[in-house]
């Protein structure tokens, strides 16, 4: 097994402030998960473009939106140049842009199938899967938890970073509770929090399930979306404040039996 190390995300405050100057571990698997709009894509496309600057290839597994789309989406940021020529030279492998027919399992559990041998071609450390809830739509939960154990598994064997993006219900309460079958090393969550002036505030917070990787308070803090830097963070948020989330995620719900 890989020994365990950390890699940074390139956004400083993040690595610094909620990563505890450590970066996101190697190999692992983080969780990002939120409600719609939040940064989350942000976050991971950033990382994939700092992390290729540092010679590190990666792959984008979409089950939402074609290459084109995806590129586009970041037209105003400073590194939209490099996402766009990364992507092109497959330095950032974009897989799974939707057939004109739409998806269904076969075609799901082909393209995980490629995506390991994209990982081993490319000799790639770093693996995005947006959004795991979209197997949902394709695959039985016996297949979900499959497919999940073959990512654990490339993962250790490849000595990767492994990030899935995880969507909240828009105007969800509450955040779903974990399979035993999931497991994720640490969860970003990235949410819309009440502060007690009533004010609503973007805030991302670490939650680390191991805690051989992180022992840190889980304060949050107010982030914002930077142009230049992919998500800046503003201050913690010391005033008292009410998630929009109420129980913090380990996981996902859908992967259990209803």
């Amino acid at each position: 097994m890989p020994r365990l190390k950390f890699v940074k995300t390139g956004m400083s405050d993040i690595d610094e402030k909620i990563l505890a100057n450590k970066g996101l571990p190697r190999p692992g698997t983080i969780y990002i998960l939120g409600h719609p709009g939040v940064g989350k894509t942000t976050f991971v496309a950033t990382y994939l473009v700092n992390r290729a600057k540092e010679g590190e290839k990666g792959v984008y597994v979409s089950l939402i939106e074609n290459k084109e789309l995806f590129i586009e989406h970041f037209r105003e940021f400073s590194f939209y140049n490099d996402l766009a020529k990364f992507i092109e030279n497959n330095t950032i492998y974009f897989a799974g842009a939707p057939p004109v027919y739409g998806y269904d399992s076969k075609r799901i559990l082909d393209l995980f199938e490629n995506v390991g041998n994209l990982i081993n071609s490319l000799n790639a450390k770093n693996l995005v899967i947006d959004s795991i809830n979209a197997l949902t739509l394709y695959l039985k939960m016996q297949q979900i938890r499959t497919l999940i154990t073959r990512l654990y598994y490339l993962t250790i064997d490849n000595d990767l970073t492994i990030i899935l993006i995880g969507e909240l219900p828009l105007f969800s309460t509450s955040t779903y509770s974990w399979s035993e079958e999931f497991i994720a090393d640490i969860v970003l969550l990235m949410d819309y929090v009440w502060i007690i002036s009533g004010v609503p505030r973007l805030a991302v917070r670490l939650v680390p399930v191991k805690s051989r990787m992180f022992n840190v308070a889980k304060i949050p803090y107010e982030v914002q979306v930077d142009y230049n830097n992919g998500l800046k963070l503003i201050h913690e948020l010391i005033e008292p404040y009410v998630p929009f989330a109420k129980e913090v995620s380990r996981g996902a719900g859908y992967m259990e039996e209803r």
